[in-house]
């Protein structure tokens, strides 16, 4: 648990940031973290309350959602194993279950894919978010 955001991870990173990632022999640059974890497991917000700025769909994220933090940051989370357009503008709270991991757009296995923003959409690691903005 770290700073005000108390991140939990659970289960193993199976990819971090990495710019130079190449993927069938092509460059396919990596811009946050996958956690490996059992397809239907649940996903639960943070220890902070946010709102729901965007969720659908996309070829490569597959059902996604990315949620807007009291403190200013956004988070996206990918590969969900359903839709999550009924949190669209909704409050999340701390420990809500926002989704279920799966094996949606472009991915290798059930994983969820997490980003992390500043306030100006500007990449940030998990260091600085789980510190606060």
């Amino acid at each position: 648990v770290r700073g005000g955001a108390g991140q939990r991870i659970a289960g193993n990173i199976t990819s971090g940031i990495n710019p130079d990632r190449v993927i069938n022999g092509k460059k396919a640059p990596h811009g946050g973290y996958d956690l490996g974890a059992a397809q239907g497991q649940p996903i639960l917000n943070c220890n902070l309350n946010g709102s729901v700025v965007k969720a659908g769909y996309s070829e490569s994220f597959g059902n996604y959602l990315i949620v807007k933090y009291s403190n200013g940051a956004y988070v996206r989370m990918g590969h969900l194993q359903n839709k999550t357009t009924s949190l669209l503008n909704k409050t999340v709270t701390p420990n809500q279950r926002l989704g279920y991991v799966g094996n949606t757009g472009y991915s290798t296995g059930s994983h969820l894919h997490v980003d992390f923003f500043d306030r100006n959409m500007t990449r940030i690691n998990a260091e600085t978010f789980a510190k606060g903005l």
